[in-house]
């Protein structure tokens, strides 16, 4: 490798010149040096002594003299500052640190009571504007940390951390839940539009067919459907799912289904379900026709089902109605019927009641003309036997029927036979009544429930010997249904019937009482006029006495009651 040139410096070239020694100067410039660290050292150490005991001094002068959120908002606003006079940089340093530590936990405490105010209106539920909290919360977090900054920087930035992460929190939540509210709004919006939507969907199917009178086309149903489709399709946006959208096409086919019912089931076009089901068997629904072919065969199975089921519901009806008018035509000629019998009703009043029974169509013509003239038959113990028995067993409850024996019994005997069938009334009159105050046939009655029924009963028996007025104002007896009815409410609105039961079911409650704070003793299955406290086990003699009486006042309210 070939040698670099070496180069020199060039510059002025001293001569030499005579070198003089500088071992003292040299020995007397280590010794300053020496002096001077240890000069530095006694500084240092006595400012360090210095700022300890500053520090000390500003930490007791700031906890002895806290300042206050007010007191600092004042300074700030007057331009004071919160200097303390006299004191130097490093008390006052210490000072403001002391201060902002100590009114940093003022400020978060009352920064938490705020926010804990704030999340109770959440919680509560109460409604709240969500841009208002958002602002509180700021302006808060930022008036405080601008207080705590006037003394301290670095403990502002702390409490605004802070107060900062519990601020978002509440924050947080405020918006979950103002999106839930928004949610729940809308959901109600929503549900509430396929409530509204429904009668619109089927005046649009009834306009099928028809010319629209500003186009003079026929008018487009499924354009209409689609305008009130539109607000659905966008809840698929706002919730994220199909849910009202499928609701509102259920909605439209539960219209067409409707139309078409509506359609068939027309009484003024099909009186009957043939004429109906010959329709729909051809596909024939007028100008609806091309929505029921639209359909599925299920759905059209089910319009057929809604047309069947509507004319069978019909069908029922009509014949309840008609049974019902039938039970209360014999209610009335039941009625009619005691009056005709009584031997105090005049042959005037005879007549009307007779024809009365025709207009019921009770009874025919030649049965009223018979009923009004005198018997001409003998007494016939053998048939009226047979008559009485079919009576007492039901097969006989017609008085047109036993009006075809009147000429082959006695008059004495046609009339205890007609009272016979107005009494099969009576009969289940009175069961009915011992139902309803707790009486089953073939059960030990006790001695409450027979004081009901007796109370029942002489309701009863008052009404019937009551009069109403009857058709073409004849007066007539009330029939034993009629009777029943009337002791029913009777009995169910007497005050001090209602009074005695009710005082009958506080004893009941007591006695109950009684035996659960005495588990040792069996509380016995019988009416409680009928338990014997001596022979029961396990009660104590003081409990026993409490029994005694709770029975004797049972009784007595019970004997009450039925000599009412």
């Amino acid at each position: 490798m070939a040698t670099l040139p070496r180069y020199q410096q060039m510059g002025i070239q001293y001569a030499d010149l005579p070198r003089i020694s500088t071992a003292g100067i040299e020995a007397g410039a280590k010794s300053m040096d020496v002096l001077g660290q240890s000069l530095d050292r006694m500084i240092s150490f006595a400012y360090d002594r210095q700022a300890t005991e500053a520090q000390k001094k500003a930490q007791q002068y700031a906890i002895q003299n806290p300042l206050t959120k007010s007191q600092v908002e004042e300074a700030l606003s007057t331009g004071q500052g919160t200097k303390v006079k006299g004191a130097g940089r490093i008390f006052q340093q210490t000072y403001d640190k002391v201060q902002a530590s100590l009114l940093s936990t003022e400020l978060q405490l009352e920064a938490n009571k705020a926010l804990t105010a704030v999340n109770a209106t959440i919680e509560s539920g109460q409604p709240f504007n969500l841009d208002t909290i958002q602002t509180e919360i700021k302006d808060m977090i930022d008036g405080y940390t601008s207080i705590i900054m006037a003394l301290d920087a670095e403990q502002a930035l702390r409490f605004k951390a802070a107060a900062t992460t519990a601020g978002n929190s509440i924050y947080q939540k405020a918006a979950d839940r103002a999106v839930k509210v928004y949610q729940a709004q809308n959901e109600a919006s929503f549900q509430q539009g396929l409530i509204d939507v429904r009668p619109v969907l089927e005046s649009i199917f009834e306009s099928v067919g028809s010319i629209d009178a500003e186009t003079g086309k026929p008018i487009d149903v499924e354009s209409l459907i689609e305008i009130q489709r539109r607000p659905f399709m966008d809840s698929v946006a706002i919730f994220g799912n199909a849910k009202f959208l499928n609701d509102f096409n259920k909605e439209v086919l539960t219209a067409k289904k409707n139309a078409l019912t509506a359609f068939m089931t027309d009484r003024t076009r099909y009186e009957t379900a043939s004429d109906a089901l010959r329709d729909i068997n051809n596909n024939d629904f007028g100008n609806l026709s091309s929505v029921y072919r639209g359909l599925t065969q299920d759905q059209k199975q089910a319009v057929r089902d809604n047309v069947m089921k509507s004319f069978a519901n019909d069908h029922t009806a009509f014949t309840q109605d008609k049974a019902r008018q039938e039970f209360e035509r014999k209610e009335e000629w039941a009625a009619l019927s005691i009056q005709f019998l009584n031997p105090n009703t005049s042959s005037t009043q005879k007549r009307q009641i007779v024809n009365r029974g025709v207009q019921l169509n009770q009874i025919s013509i030649q049965t009223a003309e018979s009923l009004l003239k005198p018997s001409e038959g003998k007494a016939n113990p053998m048939l009226f036997v047979q008559l009485n028995d079919m009576i007492q067993r039901g097969q006989l409850d017609s008085f047109e029927v036993l009006a075809s024996y009147r000429n082959q019994l006695s008059d004495q005997e046609f009339k205890t036979l007609g009272t016979g069938i107005t009494s099969t009334q009576g009969r289940m009159a009175v069961a009915n009544m011992n139902r309803h105050v707790g009486i089953r046939e073939n059960q030990f009655v006790p001695e409450d429930k027979n004081a009901k029924s007796k109370v029942i009963m002489d309701f009863y028996m008052e009404e019937l010997g009551k009069q109403v007025p009857g058709p073409s104002g004849v007066p007539v007896f009330q029939s034993p249904t009629q009777a029943m009815d009337a002791a029913i409410i009777r009995f169910d609105g007497d005050k001090s019937v209602q009074s005695a039961l009710a005082a009958q079911e506080s004893i009941r409650r007591r006695v109950d009482a009684l035996f659960k704070e005495n588990p040792r003793a069996v509380q016995p299955g019988l009416p409680i006029e009928q338990i014997d406290p001596e022979m029961i086990r396990g009660l104590s003699r003081s409990a026993k006495a409490d029994l005694q009486k709770l029975i004797k006042d049972y009784r007595d309210n019970v004997n009450s009651m039925s000599g009412r």
